[in-house]
């Protein structure tokens, strides 16, 4: 589904998308690397695109700091947020957030999360997706170029 938004499909009325992947190892952030790679396989090919879909899934952890200062309180949670996580990192989130977009239309194509956030959080854990997946769309876009020059 994060990929049918940016497919004219009102051009194919009588034909069906399907896309298979292929998983050989999951070491985390596997969902995000399916819906890169599937958007690459569609340019690929040539299938008529609105625009590419990138994808960035961000872990947000608990990190206690020590205040050496503080002896009745001697540490305070603050949030960690990691992108592309491992499955050991993901694991020990207590929210993990995947976001598929649309660089150039800015347009969100999935959200899933696990876990609970406040709004704050998530609109840091947001913040992080956006940004990973703009930093993502600079390599798509420098491999499909590439590629179509050889």
């Amino acid at each position: 589904s994060a990929l049918a938004s940016v497919i004219p499909l009102e051009d194919f009325p009588k034909c069906a998308v399907t896309i298979h992947a292929t998983i050989l190892q999951d070491d985390g952030s596997v969902l995000t690397c399916c819906i890169t790679a599937a958007s690459l396989a569609l340019a690929d090919a040539k299938v008529e695109m609105h625009d590419l879909v990138t994808s960035c899934t961000v872990a947000v952890l608990e990190s206690k700091i020590m205040d050496p200062m503080e002896e009745d309180e001697p540490t305070t949670i603050e949030p960690l947020f990691l992108a592309d996580p491992t499955e050991a990192e993901r694991l020990q989130a207590s929210a993990v957030i995947c976001l598929a977009m649309t660089p150039n239309l800015k347009e969100v194509t999935l959200w899933s999360q696990s876990g609970r956030l406040d709004a704050n959080l998530a609109n840091q854990a947001i913040d992080t997706c956006r940004n990973g997946c703009r930093t993502m769309h600079k390599f798509m876009r420098e491999v499909w170029i590439h590629n179509k020059e050889l």
